[in-house]
């Protein structure tokens, strides 16, 4: 059965039997969006329905969104058309670190064309077609922010940054790019049994550390 759900100002259509909401994430999902900036790049690696994605891209951002569940996907592809946003956001449905890399590569290969700036729909019915914004060609290749929000295993997937980004997965183009504009932030999601900041900062460090090493020995 379809819900609808409300926040940060979107509508969310969603089925609990097939995709995750937590409506008690709002507070989160607000908090994260205020770090970004309009123009900003951003990779939502497990985007679900959008609760990052979409108020990203009505804040004026360029999103890559992907989920490796296509239920997900399908609602977060419906919801970008309910909240006018499809012009904004990409989205895919690939394994996680499959998409790191495509994130990272598709900037380059593909940018984003006739863009417009977002509207509330109070402004698009004062203004007629004769007066919209001009659209606009993504300058910016880079990606800003990436977004991991799968608290469960996500620091298992920060080794794929690792590949993303050396000269021989992408070439020497990438490495160049992301000299002069700096490497993305990682806003990665994840559980820790430790209560005092510190003890769970070095344990955080400690998975995501083992996480990698693990990975790159598997390769």
């Amino acid at each position: 059965m379809t819900s609808k759900q409300h926040e940060s100002n979107c509508r969310f259509k969603l089925d609990f039997a097939k995709v995750y909401w937590n409506s008690r994430l709002g507070t989160e999902h607000e908090r994260l969006v205020s770090l970004f900036q309009a123009g900003d790049l951003v990779a939502d690696v497990f985007a679900g329905v959008g609760p990052f994605a979409i108020p990203a891209a009505r804040k004026g951002c360029l999103v890559f969104a992907n989920d490796l569940n296509p239920s997900s996907t399908e609602f977060l592809t419906s919801n970008c058309q309910v909240n006018k946003v499809q012009d904004r956001v990409r989205v895919t449905t690939m394994d996680g670190r499959e998409f790191i890399k495509y994130a990272v590569l598709e900037p380059l290969q593909n940018p984003f064309i006739n863009v417009r700036p977002h509207q509330s729909s109070k402004e698009r019915s004062k203004l007629s077609r004769s007066v919209q914004p001009p659209a606009t060609q993504l300058v910016q290749k880079a990606i800003r922010h990436f977004v991991m929000n799968l608290p469960a295993t996500a620091l298992e997937f920060l080794d794929a940054f690792k590949s993303a980004f050396t000269h021989r997965t992408h070439g020497p183009d990438i490495q160049r790019l992301y000299r002069s504009s700096g490497m993305p932030f990682v806003h990665c999601h994840c559980f820790t049994r430790e209560l005092e900041k510190e003890q769970a900062e070095q344990d955080i460090t400690r998975v995501s550390v083992l996480s990698i090493f693990f990975a790159d020995s598997l390769q």
